[in-house]
């Protein structure tokens, strides 16, 4: 649903920029291309108002999918500054930044996309309100007009008023052969009309005033109206209308379909009056004249072709009659480079993807916002839909390293399982035994990971350059089920496969006391080195202002005496209130030391300014 309004908006955006482009340029073509030129100019404008297609390198899709990545940059930049209200604990860090004597390992570990997953998701909802309000008042839109229209044409078409007189059909057929036009016109008289109107797209209808028009006159109103016929002009007009319902929010849309009137009539005149003389001309003139201030009853349709539409614009139209000379070979060709620039432009600004698009506006949003985070994605994309804690047990890993034959080689250092959480060391050794040094700077690490499971959560690297002799890239990420990663660093290779088992499940289903209320502590999983704990209940209030981290039972908060050494992932959806944190230890799971979930109220401090918090044990783990 989101995608399909950022589509909607891109789509509005790229129309009225090419409108007001054209606009803009209006004055230098006006007298120098033809009418008919300048009417069907304006399709490449509504079609661009249409249609979402356009490359994955067009203006909009790189400015929304750009605009998204900032957003999601600007988050996981928030979720990882390693405040409390961060969704990661990272290793060698505790939850209290500000307790005296704390100091992070000397790590630059970038994570917490987890947190972007689960704001993008609390933002899904945000997008139904204006879906909402834009399809009704669409529809809305598309309905009033199609009623409008059919009253209309019923109105004007009752059999009652069926001309059958020979004469007249005689010079109406005469006309359609003249013009080469295929389908039968049906004519109509009716006295509710002060004008000739056309209405109809595949029967067409031609309707004259009640009141008598001479036959040399009635030979014009003929070739006007079915002009229109011939060049569909009421399907180019149903076209605009689907514009305007689906763009009813945009301003210059409505100018747009006002535009396209004004171009209609003056681009029939100019095929009407192109075989007459100066004399001819003349009386056609004339007839507009005696018409001008007519149609009133069709003012409400945006459909129907009337040969005068009050007068409006009547002023341009005997200008463009009497300036009327054939357009030179020059005007056709500068004509035809202009249409080709503005078709070229209008795919240059195209539109955003949206769901067709959603691969590589992922591949492109995502790459660009973790590659600067120091975060280099996998080949195919990186996943964070995945949850931690369901069906997640022990991890074991086997590797297997690939040499090259010149003797550089990529040496797996360390590796740490705390099912979910995988994290290896990497160091690249040269041909003279000497590692090869690395920036401390992650974005310039030429790290590739693929990884083979559909339920990878998260994954990240960071550089320690401790010393130039061991100077090492660790990879960490967390996965939901068995599978392998292939990590590729300076084009040498190491592939590593980890199992899962199912963690032992404890059910809880106990209250606990959280910011502004309460929640429940559904469960917990226990892994060999690490723990779930899943809540339910929790109020996007309470999640704002609750932190929760694990402790050693009987301590204080705030001592310095919390746990510390593990890495945490969490989610939250706002929607069905659901909570889930994962504890991993990479150092193993505390030997003999009971453990307890401590809530933490953000808001209220005691008489010591310490936060308050309460314990709840954590049975067997």
């Amino acid at each position: 649903m989101s995608e399909f309004m950022k589509m909607l908006l891109s789509l509005s955006i790229s129309g009225t920029l090419l409108f007001l482009l054209l606009k803009f340029f209006k004055p230098l073509y006006r007298e120098r291309f033809s009418r008919r030129w300048q009417y069907y100019i304006w399709l490449v404008v509504a079609l661009r108002f249409l249609i979402p297609f356009s490359p994955e390198t067009a203006l909009m899709n790189r400015v929304f999918t750009g605009t998204e990545a900032a957003v999601q940059e600007y988050a996981a930049r928030e979720r990882t500054s390693g405040t409390l209200d961060t969704g990661w604990v990272e290793r060698g860090q505790t939850v209290e930044q500000d307790v005296p004597g704390q100091e992070a390992e000397e790590t630059d570990c970038i994570g917490g996309l987890a947190g972007v997953t689960a704001g993008a998701e609390n933002a899904q909802p945000f997008w139904i309100f204006p879906f909402l309000i834009w399809s009704i008042t669409a529809f809305l839109f598309l309905l009033f007009k199609v009623r409008v229209y059919r009253s209309l044409v019923r109105s004007l078409t009752a059999e009652n008023g069926l001309v059958l007189e020979e004469k007249l059909l005689a010079l109406l057929e005469a006309c359609e052969k003249e013009l080469h036009l295929k389908r039968k016109v049906r004519l109509y008289r009716s006295r509710k009309i002060a004008s000739p109107v056309l209405l109809g797209v595949w029967k067409p209808a031609l309707i004259l005033p009640e009141e008598n028009i001479p036959e040399e006159t009635l030979v014009y109103v003929f070739w006007h109206e079915l002009t229109h016929c011939r060049r569909q002009d009421s399907l180019y007009k149903w076209m605009i209308q689907l514009a305007v319902c689906v763009h009813w929010f945009n301003p210059f849309v409505y100018r747009l379909e006002k535009e396209i009137g004004q171009a209609c009539e003056l681009a029939c005149d100019e095929a009407v009056i192109a075989p007459l003389n100066r004399e001819e001309r003349r009386r056609y003139g004339s007839l507009l004249l005696a018409f001008a201030g007519a149609g009133d009853c069709c003012r409400g349709s945006h459909i129907s072709a009337s040969l005068s539409e009050g007068g409006e614009h009547l002023k341009e139209r005997l200008g463009a009659i009497m300036k009327f000379r054939k357009e030179t070979k020059w005007a056709v060709a500068a004509s035809a480079a202009v249409l080709l620039a503005l078709v070229a432009g209008a795919v240059w600004i195209g539109s955003y993807m949206g769901p067709l698009g959603e691969k590589q506006a992922e591949r492109t949003g995502q790459e660009e916002m973790v590659a600067e985070n120091g975060i280099l994605s996998p080949e195919e994309g990186l996943r964070t839909d995945a949850g931690p804690g369901n069906g997640m047990g022990a991890a074991s890993l086997e590797g297997a390293e690939t040499v090259p034959a010149e003797g550089v080689r990529l040496e797996l250092t360390e590796r740490k399982d705390a099912c979910p959480y995988v994290e290896l060391s990497f160091r690249v050794i040269e041909e003279t035994g000497e590692p090869r040094t690395f920036s401390s700077d992650p974005a310039d690490i030429p790290l590739r990971a693929e990884f083979d499971t559909e339920e990878l959560v998260n994954w990240g690297c960071f550089a320690k350059t401790a010393d130039k002799e061991n100077d090492t890239v660790t990879l960490w990420f967390w996965s939901a089920e068995s599978g392998s990663v292939t990590v590729t660093l300076d084009g040498l290779s190491y592939t590593a496969e980890f199992q899962r088992e199912e963690p032992e499940k404890i059910t809880r289903n106990q209250e606990i006391a959280v910011y502004g209320g309460t929640a429940m502590m559904d469960s917990v999983l226990v892994y060999p080195d690490a723990v779930t704990v899943n809540l339910s209940g929790l109020s996007s209030e309470a999640y704002q202002n609750t932190v929760f981290i694990l402790a050693e039972e009987g301590t204080v908060y705030g001592d310095g005496n919390d746990l510390d050494g593990y890495t945490g992932m969490h989610s939250y959806g706002a929607e069905d209130e659901m909570w889930t944190q994962t504890y991993a230890f990479p150092d193993g799971l505390p030997k003999g030391r009971d453990l307890v979930f401590r809530v933490i109220n953000m808001q209220d401090r005691d008489e010591q300014s310490f936060r308050l918090c309460e314990d709840y044990p954590l049975g067997s783990a």
